[in-house]
């Protein structure tokens, strides 16, 4: 199966979730890993990380090597750059997550978003339609106030009988205000 194109976001900043990072740097040999890295650098599309992001991919290293091979997997193969820490955003993490379980309490659920996908959210929020996040993980981002744009199916080919599906996720600062507003 061939991977889909990421044109659409072709020249914009894309966040990636920490779950792909491990996914590309655990299957890094797969024809449809090599693919999806190729077109950040082909289209080019300008891969970023939240600080968040940084420290549950590499935390768990064992070593100063692997510690090593991640960063360099990170940083010069798939060429993330990490985002800066702005004083709001832990305010604005802590304002999604309290909608979250407004929300799913009011629906009789739990909320499912970590800390890290709150941080992400806030950096979608701060950013608005300038920031697209990739993510297997959409019950980390749901559509309360996030839009999904796109699916694109991840073949991992012979390396697993498993094959992912990769969501594009941004910002609603359309379902977000509706939503801060009926609370």
């Amino acid at each position: 199966m061939q991977p889909y194109s990421f044109a659409e976001l072709k020249g914009q900043h894309v966040l990636l979730d920490t779950d792909v990072l491990i996914t590309l740097s655990k299957y890094a040999e797969s024809g449809s890993v090599q693919s999806l890295v190729g077109q950040f650098r082909e289209l080019p599309i300008n891969p970023v990380i939240t600080q968040g992001v940084y420290f549950e991919y590499v935390r768990a290293a064992n070593s100063k090597d692997s510690i090593n091979k991640m960063k360099n997997f990170l940083f010069e193969e798939v060429s993330a750059i990490l985002l800066p820490h702005h004083k709001d955003d832990l305010s604005s993490a802590v304002d999604v997550a309290n909608l979250y379980q407004r929300y799913s309490k009011k629906m009789g659920g739990t909320c499912n978003a970590s800390m890290v996908d709150c941080l992400n959210s806030a950096q979608l929020m701060r950013y608005g339609k300038n920031l697209t996040l990739l993510s297997f993980d959409i019950k980390g981002y749901p559509t309360l106030i996030h839009d999904r744009v796109g699916l694109y199916p991840l073949d991992l080919e012979n390396m697993t009988n498993d094959t992912k599906t990769l969501a594009t996720i941004r910002f609603s600062k359309k379902k977000y205000k509706e939503l801060r507003e009926s609370f």
